[in-house]
């Protein structure tokens, strides 16, 4: 199981770690898939990035 945090300002480290263990009354939900918006990763790592890597946002079409 891998598991990210965010340990200072602009660094951001994944780790694999053991699976913990679920008491009565919890429940351990599997990710196949798990993203970071754009607006939390201008949070961690500053203006900067937010003005270095901007997009241009279109909505989805069918």
């Amino acid at each position: 199981m891998f598991s990210a945090r965010i340990t200072s300002p602009k660094k951001i480290e994944i780790n694999e770690i053991d699976i913990p263990q679920i008491n009565e009354g919890q429940c351990l939900i599997k990710l196949e898939r798990w993203s970071v918006w754009e607006v939390t990763l201008g949070t961690i790592m500053g203006l900067y990035f937010q003005k270095k890597n901007t997009y241009e946002r279109r909505w989805s079409v069918p």
